[in-house]
């Protein structure tokens, strides 16, 4: 492989393909001014969220909004700024004039799937073409400890971490630890507000006492709930649905002859014991009428279905909402908190917590 040789088909933020030479970069007039102007921001002290800020701001345009111009990529909200883009941008040895090689590498030579390379093993070339910035100037804004350290993911597993969803843009929230707190953060707010407007960050451990006071208030309010009145409700409930079944038969006795005069007036229209037209109209009023008790065992079907539902729902929260009876705060991590809780949303400061039993409650901070 020659020396210095740029294989990939997009050239880096900041550069473009040398038209004699497409192995080659060359400086790209417009793009090379942001790259600049995000390290002469980062050296005068600016962090990467405030860059990002002074990038929308005054309008400078991202990677994605440049190649789309360009036509060589279409990507969703191109014209937004993140901090991911910013602190590729600052760590990227391209702008010393660098060729940086074998980063990844296959993980089997008949695999598509590639793994990272240590950065001491990389390959670079240098003075491969025009740096955008000195050497000074990367190495006083350059600190791969600094750049990815002021908000770092939360990797080990935490009761509620796949539950959690921001209610605005439905993406998993981020576990972000700050000191030693942990907080739940909207990813998509955090990279930048135009992306989402939910600026949640709640402490991660109060969400799991409020929920756990939730819980037990809820099987406290239902245990007040005696047996008669989930009886009564129950039978209540089955008078209903008894006669709901009873006009379903009916209505389905009733759909059996209108198919069976349906095939009738076909057969009289065959032997030629009816004109044109009359079977035209018995035809369409037959139709109509099968079409309106169609709709009607449609709806009593749906109506079945939700009361059975219902029932089904009460008898999962008794038994569900029996093994949180005597739960203390200490157990609560050994709860299955999947049997219990299908999902939880987070707006601002309103938690939404989806039973598995049908309830929604709310928990505000």
């Amino acid at each position: 492989m020659q020396e210095g040789f740029y294989a990939c088909n997009t050239p880096p933020f900041g550069y473009k393909k040398d038209p004699d030479n497409p192995g080659k970069l060359i400086v790209d007039e417009e793009s090379s001014k942001t790259v600049k102007k995000i390290f002469e921001l980062k050296e005068k002290g600016f962090t990467i969220s405030k860059i990002v800020e002074y990038l929308g701001e005054n309008n400078y345009k991202t990677p994605a909004e440049y190649l789309n111009i360009r036509g060589l990529e279409r990507v969703n909200n191109k014209n937004i700024w993140r901090p991911g883009t910013v602190k590729r941008i600052l760590s990227n040895e391209v702008y010393l004039g660098y060729c940086v090689r074998g980063k990844t590498q296959k993980i089997f030579y008949k695999s598509k799937k590639r793994m990272y390379i240590k950065r001491d093993d990389f390959i670079i070339t240098k003075n491969t073409h025009e740096p955008l910035i000195s050497e000074e100037t990367f190495n006083k804004v350059h600190n791969f400890n600094k750049l990815g350290k002021t908000q770092r993911h939360i990797e080990n597993k935490y009761l509620l971490k796949d539950l959690i969803y921001c209610k605005n843009c439905g993406k998993k929230l981020m576990f972000v630890k700050s000191w030693n707190n942990v907080f739940v953060v909207c990813r998509c707010s955090y990279q930048n507000i135009k992306l989402c407007d939910n600026d949640c960050r709640i402490n991660y451990e109060l969400i799991e006492d409020k929920l756990f006071n939730y819980i037990v208030e809820m099987y406290n309010e239902f245990s007040k709930s005696t047996k008669l009145k989930d009886n009564i409700y129950k039978k209540y409930t089955k008078n209903v649905m008894d006669g709901q079944a009873n006009e379903l038969d009916t209505l389905k006795n009733e759909l059996g002859k209108v198919n069976f005069r349906i095939t009738s007036l076909y057969n009289q229209r065959l032997l030629e014991k009816i004109d044109d037209e009359n079977y035209k109209n018995r035809y369409k009023e037959l139709i109509e009428k099968r079409n309106l008790i169609n709709k009607k065992i449609s709806i009593f079907e749906k109506e079945i279905n939700e009361e059975n539902i219902k029932i089904n729902n009460l008898d999962y929260k008794k038994k569900i909402l029996k093994k949180v009876s005597n739960l203390e705060k200490k157990d609560f991590d050994n709860l299955n908190i999947k049997e219990l809780i299908e999902k939880i949303e987070v707006f601002k400061n309103e938690i939404y917590v989806y039973f598995t039993f049908g309830d929604i409650g709310k928990i505000d901070f």
